[in-house]
């Protein structure tokens, strides 16, 4: 046999030797207390006093703006919070750019800067990724609206680009922590704020209408030039 609170909470509500149906409460029914009222969207959390229906200045949800604030002095720098009012994490579809389904990430306009050092932070800083004494890497806006790539800390620190038509990441492009820009992983000779470039694995056979090729050949630096002509620049 069910209990008898069973058919209380499935079917009617006593109060007083008096039976109400469900659909006549005044609001749900979390344990013994009855919850009413509350902005739509409220979040329920437990409290030591027990459920309530309610947001703190830390928790907030706005169904209808899909907005989620949350922070915690424990998990964010002092002064910050993650998700504040204002800003919004929307994941999912977005039918305000041309009907199409999106799935974004999406900064609101506030907070540019320049990046910071290591172990520091600037209101730039959108995406960081590593970020101690000594090391940071991560993504940002400056103050003239271009958007930023950090990557510092020691000599191997840089950005490097991988691509590949198998499975197999290739590295086609660095720039190093002292300058350097490397095109297929070339060496930089020992040097310093230089541009490196490895033998062509297959040298222009076509010329190329409306401008140019640049490559290298037994390690001479040519040129192709949009009527076929093949000029040497430096020899090997």
């Amino acid at each position: 046999m069910l209990p008898d609170f069973w058919w209380k909470y499935k079917h009617r509500c006593r109060s007083g030797g008096l039976e109400m149906p469900l659909s006549a409460m005044p609001g749900a029914i979390v344990g013994s207390t009855i919850l009413t009222g509350g902005a739509v969207g409220s979040v329920l959390y437990v409290g030591t006093g027990g459920v309530l229906a309610q947001e703190t200045g830390r928790l907030f949800y706005d169904d209808p703006g899909n907005r989620l604030s949350v922070g915690s002095a424990n998990s964010v720098p002092s002064g910050q919070t993650a998700l504040v009012a204002g800003d919004y994490l929307l994941v999912g579809a977005n039918t305000t750019s041309g009907g199409a389904n999106k799935t974004s990430i999406i900064f609101t306009n506030n907070g540019y800067s320049a990046p910071s050092n290591a172990n520091a932070t600037s209101n730039g800083d959108k995406l960081v990724f590593y970020n101690l004494s000594g090391f940071k890497t991560g993504i940002g806006i400056g103050s003239n609206a271009e958007l930023f790539y950090q990557c510092n800390g020691n000599a191997s620190s840089g950005h490097f680009w991988y691509t590949g038509s198998t499975a197999t990441a290739i590295l086609r492009l660095s720039l190093t922590a002292d300058g350097n820009l490397l095109l297929n992983n070339a060496l930089s000779g020992t040097g310093t704020g230089v541009f490196g470039l490895l033998n062509a694995t297959v040298v222009p056979s076509t010329n190329p209408t409306g401008g140019g090729v640049v490559y290298v050949e037994a390690g001479a630096l040519k040129y192709r030039g949009s009527s076929g002509t093949i000029t040497t620049l430096a020899v090997a």
